[in-house]
């Protein structure tokens, strides 16, 4: 079954800075079991949880600025 597109582009966005998701998953208030559970195809996640996971992933990417220090 395919990933969908917004959780593979978090998942990689994530990768790319060296995160891990649980921690982000818990900023956003999002079970483990609940992001697999998307991840696999077997629930679509509600637009608000999933924004949720996005904004937390957001606030731990590194700015322009952590980079340039």
């Amino acid at each position: 079954m395919q990933v969908d597109p917004q959780i593979s582009d978090i998942e990689d966005r994530a990768k790319a800075a060296g995160l891990q998701m649980a921690p982000i998953l818990r900023d956003a208030d999002v079970a483990a079991t609940t992001w697999w559970r998307w991840r696999s195809g077997g629930v679509e996640p509600k637009l608000g949880t999933l924004r949720r996971v996005r904004e937390a992933l957001e606030r731990r990417l590194p700015t322009a600025r952590d980079v340039a220090a």
